[in-house]
């Protein structure tokens, strides 16, 4: 990547796509929300179309600007789809003594299942 370090690659931002339809915006809308760019270039639809394709490199800076329009972290954007927010919320607000039970509590309703 000509940017090197400062970029974080083409393989798309996995939930970007998700995570719009989830909060009701098209792609010029979702461009429109975020804040310009350090290099002063706002987005557009097309690039938000890219980011989402994997067709596009795209930088932290940009990746945290989408997650802030969004209302979303950016762990959401690159690994979490809106559906299972609520889920993932409880996950990461269980105390670290606690999860071990809430592990032992999850596999039994999934084998049960």
């Amino acid at each position: 990547c000509r940017l090197g370090w400062q970029c974080c690659g083409v393989s798309g931002i996995k939930y970007l796509k998700a995570w719009r339809e989830y909060r009701g915006y098209t792609q010029e809308r979702l461009a429109e929300r975020v804040e310009p760019r350090a290099e002063g270039e706002p987005l557009s639809g097309a690039t938000i179309s890219r980011y989402e394709r994997g067709k596009q490199n795209y930088r932290q800076e940009t990746l945290e600007a989408l997650a802030v329009a969004l209302d979303c972290t950016v762990v959401e954007l690159l690994s979490r789809p809106p559906a299972e927010r609520e889920f993932w919320e409880i996950i990461d607000n269980t105390r670290t003594g606690e999860r071990s039970r809430l592990t032992t509590i999850i596999k039994a309703l999934t084998d049960a299942a």
